[in-house]
């Protein structure tokens, strides 16, 4: 789990799997820390081969909130490694998920 944080405002940030099938989705948490006060934005970007697949601004919530970024389409998109950014209070995270074909 990380967190971005400035003095005004937490929000926290539930990371991608590392690894997956092309079968899967995936899946990035958010967290709004009420008592914080501050900016709620938070910019998730999902990239392959340099390449953006998926990018969306979101108001965190109080209650953890699961954002599925390419749910049902990275079968489409095939296997390979897919880096996840992920923006809030001026910081930005990146995580690689490395995705293999479903064996069937």
């Amino acid at each position: 789990m990380a967190w971005s944080s400035s003095a005004q405002a937490v929000v926290l940030v539930e990371a991608p799997a590392r690894s997956m099938t092309t079968s899967g989705c995936l899946s990035v948490g958010i967290w709004y820390q009420s008592y914080s006060g501050g900016s709620r934005r938070a910019t998730i970007t999902v990239s392959k081969g340099g390449t953006r697949r998926y990018k969306r601004t979101f108001r965190a919530t109080t209650s953890w909130r699961y954002i599925t970024p390419l749910c049902g389409k990275i079968e489409d998109l095939g296997p390979g490694t897919y880096t996840t950014r992920i923006t809030t209070g001026g910081r930005t995270v990146a995580y690689r998920t490395r995705v293999r074909v479903t064996n069937h």
